[in-house]
């Protein structure tokens, strides 16, 4: 499905408004809708305002918002923008964002927001902006994971609402660090956020200028996500689930399993006598979750355990005096 060509004044949600009573909006398209009017708010593509609103692999761009406040192209009030690129859309005037404006409960979680601008500028009663992300801290829950923010008009630059400053908004900057690591994770940014679990490098796109953002095989960007709960199952824009699907490397050992035997084997060495293991599999064929104990010919032994549905606390444990 594409929603394309809309034009509304001061109204938000030119496309699509998802509000309390939730929805999902999947594997869609949504271009070139243009929402004018000072006042007119949120966003000029999709409106996100209930706790059950979902947009799912959806593509959003060269959409266009004229207002005082709002994003170009989607707004996040609640609810969840999740796997979607978001890219090429604009703001004129706009005090928030060209891409996207996370606040409240909203959550946005593995996308790739790219090449989204804004004409707006700081004034002395409106002293932040974005071309890229605008999310207001600390909302109930809003949340920025697992996501690119890169190649906006100012480099993807990311503006908060100070804790406690409830009517000013300031840079994510060494200045003026936010005190909740864990809201915006796992992101590669092409700014520094400081305060933040985020990274900044180039996240190599095959060919952004060609609208391919796959990332090539020497992206930084590949296996530094969070795996949440969540998002075990998932498919990519593509519609291909990769975390369980046999010919892109899926499964639980491939996937992460690796490491925890590289640590056995950098303290243990090899000299295994056995191995023995219990392995749940998932439907395609690949392992979803098991446990491995290895048996060296010393008297050690290493038990390892890797999933792909829970998150664990990621450490490696060696109990006894190490020879």
């Amino acid at each position: 499905l594409t929603i394309t060509g809309g034009l509304l004044e001061r109204t938000p949600g030119v496309a699509l408004t998802i509000g309390a009573q939730g929805g999902t909006m999947c594997d869609c398209i949504v271009s070139n809708n243009t929402i004018s009017g000072f006042g007119a708010g949120d966003a000029a593509a999709v409106t996100l305002k209930g706790a059950k609103a979902l947009v799912d692999r959806c593509v959003i761009t060269e959409n266009t918002i004229r207002s005082d406040d709002g994003s170009g192209g989607v707004y996040v009030g609640a609810g969840a923008l999740r796997n979607s690129l978001v890219f090429n859309n604009h703001g004129i005037w706009v005090s928030a964002a060209g891409g996207v404006k996370v606040s409240n409960a909203g959550k946005v979680v593995n996308c790739t927001i790219y090449g989204n601008d804004n004409d707006a500028r700081p004034t002395a009663d409106k002293p932040y902006y974005s071309q890229g992300v605008c999310v207001f801290l600390p909302s109930a829950g809003a949340c920025l994971v697992n996501s690119i923010v890169w190649g906006n008009a100012n480099d993807g630059s990311t503006y908060a609402r100070a804790p406690g400053w409830p009517d000013y908004h300031y840079y994510v900057s060494p200045q003026n660090p936010v005190p909740a690591a864990n809201v915006i994770s796992n992101d590669c940014f092409g700014t520094v956020v400081t305060g933040m679990c985020t990274f900044v490098a180039d996240p190599l796109f095959v060919d952004a200028a060609a609208k391919d953002f796959h990332l090539t095989k020497e992206s930084p960007c590949i296996n530094k996500g969070d795996l949440l709960d969540y998002t075990a199952d998932d498919v990519d824009l593509d519609k291909k689930p990769r975390i369980t699907d046999p010919m892109r490397a899926g499964g639980a050992l491939l996937d992460i399993g690796v490491y925890g035997l590289n640590f056995a084997l950098m303290h243990f060495g090899s000299d295994i006598e056995r191995v023995e293991s219990s392995v749940q599999m998932t439907d395609t064929g690949v392992d979803a979750m098991e446990s491995i104990t290895l048996f060296y010919r010393d008297g050690r032994m290493a038990v390892l355990t890797h999933s792909i549905y829970a998150r664990s606390d990621r450490k490696g444990i060696i109990h006894g005096d190490i020879k």
